[in-house]
C-alpha cells in the first residue's frame, strides 16, 4: 500500500489560477527518473474547515465585491513615509490577484488581496499560522459567487506561538477568530470534505553521481 499525503495541487497559484509554465512537466520528469517515483492522485474523505459567513449573504466591511472598490488598472499613489503599509483607503491592500502579508508598526498583522474569488481565500487563510496549526483544508461554503476585495488585521496570539512571542504587552488588537468574525463576518467551522491526495506508489533512494 502507498503512503500517503495530502498536498496542494502544484499547478495551483496562490490566487487559484493553474500555472502552465513549460518546466512543470521537466520536474515531474525529473523525480521521477531520478527517484524512481510513481504516484497517483485519488479523493478521500478527510477532516476540514468550512468558511462560512456568519450570517448568510452579508458579508463585512473589509470583505466587498472588487466591482464596488478600485479598479485594479486605476492610478495609485503611495504614502510618501515608505516604511507605512501600502494600503487603499478602508486598509484594503494594492495587490490585485496576490495575497499579501505585512507587518504593521502597531505589532498587528495585515493580510489581504483584491479581485480574488473566496475560493483563493479559503485556500490562502489555510496557510496562516492561526488556522494552518489545526493541519485540515479550508473549504469555501459562504455560498459568495464572483471576486472580492479582502483585508483582515489582528494582533499575533502573545500565549507562546512564535509568531507572537516577540510582542509588546501594550500591543493592542483582535485575535485571529475576533477579526475574521468582525472584520469580514465569517467564521471556521469543523466538517468533512473529499479532498484531492498524491499517493506515493514507488520512491527510491537516489544512486550516487
Amino acid at each position: 500500500m502507498g503512503r500517503r499525503a495530502a498536498v496542494r495541487d502544484p499547478g495551483q497559484s496562490a490566487n487559484g489560477r493553474r500555472h502552465q509554465g513549460p518546466d512543470a512537466p521537466d520536474d515531474a520528469s525529473l523525480l521521477a527518473d531520478r527517484f524512481k517515483l510513481a504516484v497517483h492522485s485519488e479523493t478521500q474523505d478527510q477532516p476540514a474547515l468550512a468558511l462560512v459567513l456568519t450570517k448568510p449573504g452579508t458579508p463585512g466591511p473589509r470583505l466587498r465585491p472588487h466591482s464596488q472598490g478600485l479598479a485594479c488598472d486605476a492610478k495609485w499613489t503611495a504614502p510618501p513615509d515608505r516604511t507605512s503599509p501600502s494600503v487603499l483607503p478602508g486598509e484594503f491592500v494594492t495587490s490585485c490577484g496576490v495575497f499579501v502579508v505585512i507587518n504593521v508598526a502597531d505589532h498587528t498583522i495585515l493580510f489581504g488581496a483584491r479581485d480574488v474569488t473566496l475560493q483563493s481565500i479559503a485556500a490562502n487563510l489555510a496557510t496562516l499560522p492561526p488556522v494552518a496549526e489545526f493541519g485540515r483544508p479550508v473549504m469555501n461554503q459562504t455560498g459568495l459567487t464572483g471576486t472580492y476585495d479582502f483585508s483582515l488585521t489582528w494582533l499575533p496570539d502573545r500565549t507562546g506561538s512564535a509568531s507572537g512571542a516577540g510582542e509588546p504587552p501594550e500591543a493592542q488588537g483582535p485575535s485571529f477568530l475576533e477579526a475574521l468574525k468582525e472584520q469580514v463576518r465569517l467564521k471556521l467551522k469543523p466538517t468533512r470534505a473529499a479532498v484531492r491526495t498524491l499517493v506515493i506508489d514507488h520512491v527510491e533512494e537516489p544512486s550516487p553521481n
